[in-house]
């Protein structure tokens, strides 16, 4: 049971650090050097975990992977939004790809 707490935790606080990359990429409007396929596969394994934490009875961990699949799917769905999709005309500087190389991606953050 405590392990199941304690992962379930990092499932959680790890699905609330990819809804920052979401409310970063509404802001935005673009991508900047990122791998979709990466991203993907961390998606996928989030959808595996929701088989695989109830078959083993954890709870806590399920919970988390649900919040972790929610945000990743949300986030690959704004990437492919805003780098192909209607989205794509709303900014002009839009990069997708590994490493960032232009001047725009490397200004600095502030959340």
């Amino acid at each position: 049971m405590t392990w199941d707490i304690t992962n379930g935790i990092f499932e959680f606080v790890g699905g609330l650090f990819i809804w920052l990359n979401v409310r970063r990429i509404y802001h935005d409007k673009c991508v900047h050097g990122v791998s979709p396929i990466a991203t993907c596969f961390f998606v996928l394994w989030g959808i595996w975990g929701l088989f695989y934490y109830p078959a083993i009875g954890q709870f806590w961990s399920t919970v988390g992977a649900v919040n972790i699949v929610m945000a990743n799917t949300v986030w690959v769905s704004m990437m492919w939004w805003y780098t192909y999709g209607k989205g794509k005309n709303q900014s002009e500087k839009r990069h997708l790809g590994i490493g960032a190389a232009d001047s725009y991606s490397q200004r600095e953050t502030k959340v």
